[in-house]
């Protein structure tokens, strides 16, 4: 090979080097169990961007998305200072640590084991441990979950209240939280009576 061959194939071995790592290296996974995964983690910690970008929602729905993503903040942060103020090891805390998830948010947790059907833009998985069954929909290339249908069949109005409702019982049980005299049994006592 010539000396000026050489140094084309070197130029081109770098060129490629230097794509590839500047490419980031893995792609962003877009799968149906993928979407999964980012639509359960959007709804556990509230982030109404993050969930409308892995989630087909009915016409309609916006009220009860942002007051379901409120409600999923307060939670979020009522954990938060129930473990800063009491420690995780309380067992109050405890229970509550463990009660803390979301619907999607428990069938992501078995994403990774779905057997997914596919036909062109339309996808669903049985998600056996819970015997519900997940749709998907691939809207523009990106694979959502499907909820459409799901929250079509639903009183949005009425659950929208209700979590507005649970928002402002976490935000009132967060106001007492380690104030004197307030055990995290009491903060919790609390708590379900606002629920009431």
């Amino acid at each position: 090979m010539s000396r000026t061959m050489q140094a084309v194939v070197c130029v081109l071995l770098v060129a490629g080097l230097v794509w590839v790592s500047g490419c980031g290296g893995e792609k962003a996974k877009n799968t149906p169990a993928d979407a999964l995964k980012k639509a359960g983690q959007a709804e556990l910690v509230g982030d109404k961007d993050a969930y409308l970008a892995s989630v087909k929602v009915s016409p309609g729905s916006s009220d009860y998305v942002d007051a379901k993503m409120e409600e999923r903040r307060e939670i979020r942060a009522f954990v938060d200072a129930m473990v800063k103020a009491y420690g995780a090891e309380d067992a109050t805390v405890k229970r509550v640590i463990a009660a803390d998830s979301a619907p999607i948010n428990e069938a992501a947790k078995h994403a990774d084991k779905l057997e997914v059907i596919t036909t062109d833009n339309i996808a669903s998985a049985d998600v056996e441990p819970l015997k519900v069954k997940v749709r998907f929909f691939r809207e523009k290339g990106v694979w959502k979950v499907d909820m459409s249908k799901d929250m079509a069949s639903r009183n949005l109005i009425g659950e929208a209240q209700t979590c507005r409702t649970g928002a402002a019982a976490f935000r009132k049980a967060r106001g007492l939280i380690g104030k004197e005299g307030y055990t995290a049994d009491k903060v919790m006592a609390a708590l379900m009576a606002e629920m009431k």
